[in-house]
């Protein structure tokens, strides 16, 4: 059961006139074909937006996390960035992206 169900189950939509203009609205869009697509592509969109921002997210933690291991190496080993990439396994095409960010 929802509020809206909950509270007209127990009648208090008469002594709130706000719940009563919201359930009313409620109603009307509930029976709108029109109104129930387009919320369901905006729920679509928001949930594509949601899912690309997620995974840029983890992208960037994954730099990151490369940045730092890179880092560690090159002071506690007293390494280059190069050998720490290499053996970090790093290919060679991405060392100027990781030396640009140390």
């Amino acid at each position: 059961m929802n509020f809206i169900e909950y509270n007209q189950s127990r009648g208090d939509e008469s002594s709130n006139p706000n719940l009563s203009k919201i359930i009313s609205r409620v109603s009307q869009v509930k029976a709108s074909e029109e109104v129930g697509v387009k919320y369901m592509q905006k729920w679509e969109e928001e949930a594509i937006i949601r899912a690309e921002g997620k995974e840029e997210g983890r992208e960037e933690g994954r730099e990151e996390n490369m940045i730092n291991s890179i880092t560690q190496l090159m002071k506690n080993l007293k390494w280059t960035s190069d050998q720490a990439m290499e053996a970090l396994g790093i290919p060679k095409s991405d060392y100027k992206k990781y030396a640009d960010k140390l």
